[in-house]
């Protein structure tokens, strides 16, 4: 396992702003190019950090929803099969 230090967290998580912010930026564009109204646009974020603040730059920035991903459990440790005799 590769070990993140917070500087390389910070950086990481930067960029990753940066590339949405830009991203973003290329989308409305081409919606008026399109001759669509950015007022009826809605923007949903999959999977952002975990921070307030960013949350908070993302909405500023004009996303209208996020939508979080929970951990994957494997299936024997969340839930018994039907199959499965009495514990």
């Amino acid at each position: 396992m590769k070990w993140r230090t917070a500087g390389t967290v910070f950086e990481s998580r930067f960029k990753a702003m940066r590339e949405r912010t830009e991203a973003m930026r290329e989308n409305r564009q081409m919606a008026r190019d399109a001759g669509r109204n950015l007022e009826t646009l809605s923007v949903t974020l999959f999977n952002p950090a975990e921070d307030e603040g960013e949350l908070a730059r993302y909405r500023d920035m004009g996303v209208a929803r996020v939508v979080p991903m929970l951990p994957r459990k494997s299936a024997t440790r969340c839930c018994r099969s039907s199959t499965a005799g009495p514990s």
